[in-house]
């Protein structure tokens, strides 16, 4: 389970920083934004 969560939080974070860690992620969201972290994480073809 501990692995699972780390390979998930570092995907998530190249997703959004290009990078395998970053700051805690609610702060990382409030930092980039809502609506930026959604455009990321969406793709394209589903963003509304």
């Amino acid at each position: 389970m501990k692995a699972d969560q780390k390979d998930f939080f570092t995907l998530l974070y190249n997703l959004l920083v290009d990078a395998d860690r970053g700051p805690r992620l609610p702060t990382l969201i409030v930092a980039l934004g809502a609506d930026t972290v959604r455009t990321l994480l969406v793709p394209a073809s589903d963003n509304s």
